[in-house]
């Protein structure tokens, strides 16, 4: 039963990652690729932490894996901040395509 679990974290886990993964090629101004980026990625690694945790079931490593995913959500915010900023000054904030998208999708409205 606890092989099953972890596994099933762990395929949820590695199913975000690639979801990330996917968002990340598909979208195309840095903004969008950033919340790609952080918010499935941080999922993905939680979930399969977790998955981790279950499986090898040591109080040691699932303490240390514990302080990991704190740390993760304590920090990716932070680094999510400071890349939009950093995209925001560079203007670097809608791909032209994108824009005529949103654009030609408004005026249908």
């Amino acid at each position: 039963m606890i092989v099953i679990l972890s596994t099933i974290f762990l395929l949820l886990g590695a199913i975000v990652l690639l979801i990330s993964a996917l968002g990340m090629h598909i979208f195309l101004d840095a903004l969008s690729r950033q919340h790609a980026a952080t918010m499935a990625a941080t999922l993905g690694v939680i979930l399969s932490s977790l998955g981790t945790m279950i499986y090898l079931a040591d109080w040691s490593i699932a303490i240390r894996l514990f302080l990991m995913i704190v740390f993760m959500l304590a920090t990716v915010p932070l680094a999510s901040h400071a890349l939009a900023r950093a995209a925001v000054v560079s203007k670097m904030l809608v791909h032209k395509r994108h824009h005529e998208e949103v654009w030609q999708a408004d005026k249908q409205d």
